[in-house]
């Protein structure tokens, strides 16, 4: 059996008297009231559902998303009072009314939600420290979706700042650098709009008391290195004094490697899209294993030397301290802005070890993460950088890296193409562009035309275009060029 639906949209607006409520109403007499159209997380809003008067539906429905749908039967009105409680900007309220098993009418309207400057948050833990310890600030919002970017803010002062995606809990470490009293703040800003939302002011107080020393016990405090505790970064290799003291600090799928100062060579390692990887970092920490911080392992980098915000894959790895001698994985952060890494099966582990083959205890964390490739990266130089609580960091480069080969995963990245227009003709003048070649940036369009990306937005054609058959006269043996001659035609294909 053939059931035909038929819906009927939004012909018709107008306003009510009231300043704030709206109804939208169609052709046929089915109308939506709704209270108010601008709304804040905790107001209630209101609609009416209402049919004509000579038509009772068999049935009413209202629905509005993240709240329970309402619906009644054989009325000419319905009426629902719901609580707003999102995290996004506009929500979408339908009324349906259904006239018979075969057709039925909606309407459709969207309210806009207000943020509010109470829906952003600051947590500082703790909040009274000594000289030389360093907080956690916890910046926090329901409008995750609406923020492009979350700053700290101390003493009216920008500190730092997160640009991840999809933000809403964001964390800052903080180590006060002088005692006395600050004044922190998160400030948070839209992505679609010029306003920033600040955060109530959390005051923190320093005290002169000077921390204890690390569970070692082999730092002192040193004024000539701006008053640190330890001054020390962690390491996968070797001291301050260029003494070994930790046995191959870094392995890529099972090929380790005495990791020297900042750059350690290393040969070439081939891996396949699509297969999984195991990477070990292990790293000494003076201060003891519950002082580390973070450990960062970049794929992809141009050289020596760059940065770690430049490389094509960053994984970051935040450890929480259990106790003096354990420590586990808090938190994993991928940046893959092109979609190289399968993401979802990326996994990190952290253990206890021994530095040495000949260490009697375990002083050693190891990271070991396992993870697949979606697509070859451009470069092979790897980094890993390796951070404490003290912010003592160090960098470790390895090259040749690795090469990824193999046919890429992800759908081949199109873009579309725009002809000037002649003075002759108007044509179709799109065209679509297919990335073939990542490495040496070849494009094709759909004739199998190839094109070089030369820049962002410029293709230069490199396949070269085809003679004409011609049979008529040379331009030569002529007196009067004519247009219609096809040799006069090639001067302007060839040009």
């Amino acid at each position: 059996m053939l059931f035909v639906v038929t819906i009927i949209s939004v012909l018709m607006v107008f306003i009510l008297p009231s300043a704030f409520a709206e109804t939208i109403s169609n052709d046929d007499g089915y109308t939506m009231t709704v209270s108010d159209t601008i709304l804040k997380n905790g107001d209630t809003i209101t609609v009416t559902c209402k049919s004509p008067s000579d038509i009772v539906p068999k049935e009413i429905q209202f629905y509005m998303k993240g709240a329970n749908n309402e619906v009644d039967y054989n009325v000419q009105s319905l009426t629902v009072s719901r609580i707003v409680e999102t995290h996004d900007l506009t929500i979408e309220l339908i009324c349906q009314f259904k006239t018979n098993e075969f057709q039925y009418t909606k309407l459709f309207q969207t309210v806009t939600i207000q943020i509010s400057t109470n829906e952003f948050f600051i947590t500082v833990e703790p909040t009274i420290i000594n000289i030389g310890e360093t907080v956690i600030i916890t910046c926090n919002t329901i409008h995750y979706n609406a923020v492009q970017s979350i700053q700290l803010i101390v003493d009216n002062k920008f500190v730092e700042r997160d640009l991840s995606e999809d933000l809403g809990a964001v964390s800052f470490s903080y180590t006060p650098d002088d005692l006395g009293e600050y004044d922190i703040k998160c400030d948070f800003r839209e992505a679609d709009a010029d306003d920033d939302h600040i955060s109530d002011s959390v005051i923190l107080t320093v005290n002169s008391i000077m921390v204890d020393s690390p569970p070692n016990g082999d730092t002192t405090t040193d004024d000539s290195n701006g008053g640190c505790s330890d001054c020390t970064p962690p390491t996968l290799g070797l001291d301050t004094n260029y003494k070994r003291i930790v046995d191959r600090g870094f392995s890529y799928n099972g090929n380790p490697v005495q990791v020297e100062f900042w750059h350690t060579p290393y040969p070439l390692i081939t891996a396949l899209v699509g297969n999984l990887n195991i990477v070990q970092i292990t790293v000494y920490e003076n201060s003891g294993k519950s002082y580390l911080d973070m450990v960062q392992f970049g794929i992809g980098a141009k050289e020596i030397g760059e940065p770690l915000n430049d490389v094509e894959i960053l994984i970051e790895v935040y450890f929480e301290s259990i106790d003096d001698n354990n420590i586990g994985v808090e938190n994993v952060i991928i940046k893959d802005r092109d979609n190289l890494l399968d993401t979802y099966a990326t996994i990190a582990f952290v253990d206890v070890v021994k530095c040495m083959d000949d260490s009697q205890t375990k002083e050693c964390v190891q990271v070991i993460l396992f993870y697949s490739y979606r697509e070859p990266t451009l470069n092979n130089v790897m980094v890993v950088s390796v951070s404490d609580k003290e912010r003592n960091t160090q960098d470790f480069y390895f090259n040749d890296g690795v090469e990824i080969v193999g046919e890429s995963l992800n759908e081949a990245p199109t873009y579309e193409l725009y002809n000037k227009k002649t003075n002759q003709q108007t044509k179709d003048l799109t065209l679509t562009l297919t990335r073939i070649d990542k490495v040496n940036h070849i494009w094709v369009d759909k004739y199998d035309v190839e094109y070089l990306q030369v820049s962002e937005n410029r293709f230069d054609r490199i396949t070269p275009k085809a003679p004409l058959e011609c049979n008529d006269p040379p331009l030569s043996e002529i007196n009067v060029p004519n247009r219609n001659n096809c040799h006069f035609r090639a001067l302007a294909i060839w040009k």
